[in-house]
């Protein structure tokens, strides 16, 4: 699921072949998919309201830097609120149980199509049989 291509995440296109190197690197990564921040997880009126109730400088500016967020989310994607993948990201890197269904997966980046370019590519079933070298979280507890 893209959401600045029909195929591509926004951090990812930007520059997939760095994204390549990174995945192709070795090191252990979780990969937290965006679709995981969009619908249950996004901050609804209420879960807004909240926030804003708590009359602090931080509450205010959390919610006002995100107004252009905010409206893509809610017009552009049709999601119900506030989409946050930065803090559901950080939120399983804090809490690893918040990822209740992980499987390692070979994963790749398309770097080479005009259509597809900047593409994560995951082998869910290894039908590539190459090793497998990303942790993917497929499930999170929406608490």
């Amino acid at each position: 699921v893209g959401n600045i291509t029909p195929a591509a995440e926004y951090n990812i296109w930007v520059d997939p072949e760095a994204a390549r190197i990174v995945f192709q690197s070795g090191l252990p990564i979780l990969m937290v998919g965006w679709e995981h921040c969009r619908g249950r997880a996004a901050l609804d009126e209420a879960d807004m309201k909240r926030v804003r109730s708590l009359r602090t400088t931080f509450a205010d500016f959390a919610l006002d830097c995100n107004t252009a967020a905010l409206k893509a989310a809610t017009e552009w994607l049709g999601d119900p609120g506030l989409t946050l993948p930065d803090p559901v990201t950080m939120s399983i890197a804090l809490d690893p149980s918040v990822c209740t269904d992980r499987q390692k997966h070979f994963v790749d980046v398309e770097t080479g199509s005009d259509l597809t370019r900047g593409m994560i590519v995951v082998d869910r079933h290894g039908v590539l049989n190459k090793e497998p070298n990303i942790e993917v979280c497929w499930t999170i507890d929406f608490g």
